[in-house]
């Protein structure tokens, strides 16, 4: 049975806790509802692309989510 390569040493590891919830948020002032996880921060866009990030935008997407986890807990969302 094949099995997944390691990740590269540089890869950063997945920032889910696990706690996965849909959000449905405006963000940055726009009327385009974003679909991000509540759990993590991260848009469902980057959690399905995942796998295939290098590992820089996997860096750029956990400082994005932390960010976004930050303005969720400033709204009480």
């Amino acid at each position: 049975m094949p099995s997944n390569p390691p990740a590269p040493h540089d890869d950063p590891p997945s920032p889910c806790q696990k706690q996965c919830k849909v959000l449905e948020l405006p963000l940055d002032g726009c009327d385009v509802l974003t679909r991000l996880c509540g759990g993590c921060g991260r848009t469902i866009d980057d959690i399905r692309a995942w796998k295939t990030m290098s590992p820089q935008a996997k860096r750029v997407s956990i400082q994005a989510a932390a960010a976004r986890r930050q303005w969720l807990s400033v709204t009480g969302t």
